[in-house]
């Protein structure tokens, strides 16, 4: 585990990922901390499905590596929660002797996180829904909104591997 943390800090590339949720969904997730991590666990899923399409062929026992924290304010230190992910540029997976290997992804784009967004946006309804938060008429109706419907997926923020001060910089900031 400490080669492999120096290893991640130094050697890899990695991006950050925000997903923001619609103002109507927040409030809920600021009262109820499983919820919120129940969201943060269909994200990270679907951040990794994402990765492993676009590895392609990689086993489906397949992991990425991030860190993922979770804050409870906008820019102006309004309540807003909110997830930040720093994600390794690939995934891990054990090759035919059973070594660890590590795929890199370098034609990640906006495509990709569209995908992950209306995936994200699917599941989170659908588990609103579940926990009876959402009835199943305002389920429907926001399942019909055109676009985002006020989810949003980001991941332009790239860091380049070896970048080390680059790395910390970034985890610093959705550290914050």
């Amino acid at each position: 585990p400490l080669i492999f943390s120096r290893r991640c800090s130094s050697n890899y590339r990695c991006g950050k990922w925000v997903l923001s949720v619609p103002k109507w969904l927040r409030h809920h997730l600021t009262k109820d901390a499983p919820l919120a991590c129940q969201v943060l666990r269909i994200f990270i899923d679907e951040i990794e499905k994402q990765l492993k399409k676009s590895c392609g062929g990689i086993s489906r026992d397949a992991k990425l590596g991030a860190v993922s924290f979770i804050q409870c304010f906008g820019s102006r230190l309004n309540l807003h929660i909110h997830f930040h992910c720093v994600v390794l540029d690939g995934v891990f997976y054990s090759d035919d002797k059973g070594t660890l290997q590590f795929a890199d992804v370098y034609n990640f784009g906006k495509e990709d996180s569209d995908h992950v967004e209306a995936r994200v946006r699917k599941r989170v309804l659908s588990l609103f829904k579940r926990q009876e938060i959402l009835t199943e008429e305002q389920f429907e109706e926001l399942k019909s909104w055109k676009g985002n419907g006020g989810f949003s997926v980001n991941a332009d923020v790239q860091i380049e591997e070896h970048n080390r001060g680059g790395a910390e910089r970034l985890i610093r900031y959705c550290a914050r």
